[in-house]
């Protein structure tokens, strides 16, 4: 965790293997959301297994989809939250920029 208190890279993608045996709710298409378990992670793929309260089962690498571990959300992003602030202020600054140049 940053000093800031933001966390810069979510605990799953610095250790893989620590997403085994929590429980996580998967948004599926159409908003509908899904819960189970992540019961296994293969590192020559990179992907997670889902077992869900349904019995269904489902690989996943995880960082392609948007996802809760215990209430906390993650959007499959491994861009740290600076990173991206970082890439919207740059955006937003080029934004005035033009606006500026613009109304000149």
């Amino acid at each position: 965790m940053a000093a800031n208190g933001i966390i810069d890279r979510p605990f799953w993608i610095i250790d893989p293997q620590a997403l085994v045996d929590k429980r996580v709710t998967v948004k599926w298409s159409k908003g509908r959301r899904y819960s189970g378990t992540c019961t296994q992670y293969d590192p020559n793929s990179g992907k997670h297994f889902v077992v869900y309260d349904d019995e269904d089962t489902k690989w996943y690498l995880m960082a392609d989809k948007t996802f809760w571990v215990d209430g906390v959300w993650y959007n499959g992003d491994p861009r740290s939250m600076a990173e991206k602030a970082a890439e919207k202020a740059a955006a937003d600054k080029a934004h005035a920029l033009a606006a500026e140049k613009a109304a000149a």
